[in-house]
C-alpha cells in the first residue's frame, strides 16, 4: 500500500491478467483440462483469480486517487490477508488438509475481526475492510476449489499415511 510505483502499475498488470485470464479460458474450452470432469473447477478457479486481482485493482485506485491513508492495525490486517494468499498459493501446488482446516480457521479470525477493526475505521479503512472482505471470500472460494480438484488424491495419500 505504501509503494506508490508499484500502485500505478496495477492497471497495467491487471489488463495483462485479463488477456491471460481470456487465453486461458480459450484454451480450456478448446482443450480442456488434463482430468476432463475438472474442466470446471479450473475454468471457475481462473475466473476467480481474475477477480481477486480486481479488488486488489481497486484498492490501488483507492489509494492512488483518494491518497487514502491507513493506520498500523489496518495495514496488519492487510499483510494478513496477503498471508491467507500466499497460503492458498501453497495449498494449489502442495495441497495439505491441515493447511486447509487452518485457512477455514483464519477466514473466521478475519470476519470477526474485520467488524471489530470497522468499528473505528476512518472512511478509507472501511473501504479497504470492505474489499478486504471481498478478497477473503474469493480465498475461501478458491480453497474449496482446490479441494474438489485435489480431494481424490489427497484423501487416498491420507488414508496411506493412516495405515
Amino acid at each position: 500500500i505504501d509503494d506508490r510505483v508499484t500502485l500505478k502499475s496495477f492497471h497495467m498488470i491487471d489488463t495483462n491478467i485479463d488477456r491471460f485470464e481470456d487465453y486461458c479460458l480459450r484454451v480450456l474450452n478448446i482443450r480442456g483440462y488434463v482430468n476432463y470432469k475438472k474442466t470446471s473447477t479450473i475454468y471457475t478457479t481462473i475466473f476467480l483469480l481474475e477477480q481477486l486481482g480486481d479488488e486488489y485493482k481497486r484498492i490501488a485506485i483507492h489509494v492512488l486517487e483518494d491518497k487514502a491513508k491507513y493506520r498500523a492495525n489496518a495495514l496488519r490486517f492487510f499483510e494478513e490477508v496477503n498471508q491467507q494468499f500466499e497460503t492458498y498459493h501453497d495449498l494449489f501446488y502442495y495441497f495439505d488438509l491441515a493447511k486447509v482446516l487452518k485457512v477455514f480457521e483464519k477466514e473466521e479470525y478475519f470476519t470477526s475481526n474485520s467488524k471489530k477493526l470497522s468499528k473505528n475505521a476512518n472512511l478509507d479503512e472501511v473501504e479497504l475492510y470492505h474489499h478486504l472482505k471481498k478478497i477473503t471470500r474469493l480465498i475461501i472460494s478458491l480453497v474449496e476449489l482446490t479441494i474438489d480438484l485435489r480431494a481424490d488424491t489427497a484423501f487416498e495419500s491420507n488414508d496411506k499415511k493412516k495405515k
